[in-house]
């Protein structure tokens, strides 16, 4: 069933080899390659295992029961499947840890400051002073360079 959907569904050659990797493993674990005969049960089973083995739960999610969930609805869509076992098997993915704030901090803004044309400061940008952008500082200042002298 995996080599019609991939066909319609016209997967990447990257996508074909790492889903018959999962499916692969599904097979192992449920001791049949029949998607007819692979239950809820079972697959739920498999994902804990896939969790219990150290897998990251994005991975098992996006990879593993993604992969099986997607052949499994064409099969159901091609009338290959009477149903698909994998619909609602869900795998809870915590958040991922917030490293820092979106915003610069002072430090960072005055760098970038710094480094512009216009010379303005941390403190004019907190203050609400114009952009160049606002077109309120005039046009741009002219470059002349040595060899136009």
């Amino acid at each position: 069933m995996f080599a019609g959907y991939a066909s319609e569904a016209k997967l990447a050659p990257a996508t074909v080899k790492r889903w018959t990797g999962v499916l692969t493993a599904l097979e192992d674990a449920v001791g049949t390659d029949d998607l007819v005969r692979i239950t809820r049960e079972a697959l739920i089973a498999w994902k804990s295992e896939l969790l219990a083995s150290g897998r990251d739960p994005r991975t098992v999610r996006d990879a593993y029961v993604a992969a099986v969930n997607a052949v499994m609805n064409w099969a159901v869509a091609n009338a290959r499947l009477p149903a698909n076992p994998a619909a609602g098997v869900v795998v809870a993915v915590p958040d991922k840890p917030k490293t820092r704030d979106r915003e610069f901090t002072d430090a960072e803004a005055a760098t970038i400051l710094r480094g512009g044309r216009w010379g303005r400061t941390i403190h004019d940008f907190r203050a609400g002073m114009p952009t160049p952008a606002d077109g309120c500082l005039g046009s741009a200042p002219t470059v002349v360079h040595a060899s136009t002298r």
